[in-house]
């Protein structure tokens, strides 16, 4: 069952989630036009999310992005994800008294 929860309080169960793998490459380019190519670190994982909330809702997201607290996601396959929000998108009116944006997460555990 997905879900967006602060702490154990339902936020949303109107959402899709997205899991990007993201690593750390360097590439430069060689005198002969070939490419070399590094990677740094552990690649960094981190959940798109698209989510439509009420204005309760609206308000809890807006609070957890400026006070960055820890949010848990639960995805389609029964995942559930802790992290916190890096990026919310503009909030655009679905019709009366519900709302859509999206979120990107940064995970910080997997539950």
């Amino acid at each position: 069952m997905t879900g967006l929860f602060d702490g154990s309080t339902l936020i949303t169960r109107y959402l899709r989630v997205v899991r990007q793998v993201t690593p750390r490459k360097i590439v430069n380019t060689l005198l002969d036009g070939s490419e070399h190519v590094q990677i740094i670190g552990t690649e960094v994982t981190r959940l798109a999310i698209e989510l439509a909330v009420d204005l309760m809702g609206r308000e809890m997201i807006d609070a957890l992005d400026a006070s960055g607290g820890l949010v848990t996601v639960e995805d389609e396959e029964g995942n559930e994800y802790s992290g916190r929000i890096l990026e919310k998108g503009d909030w655009s009116k679905m019709r009366r008294g519900y709302y859509q944006t999206t979120l990107t997460l940064s995970i910080e555990a997997v539950v």
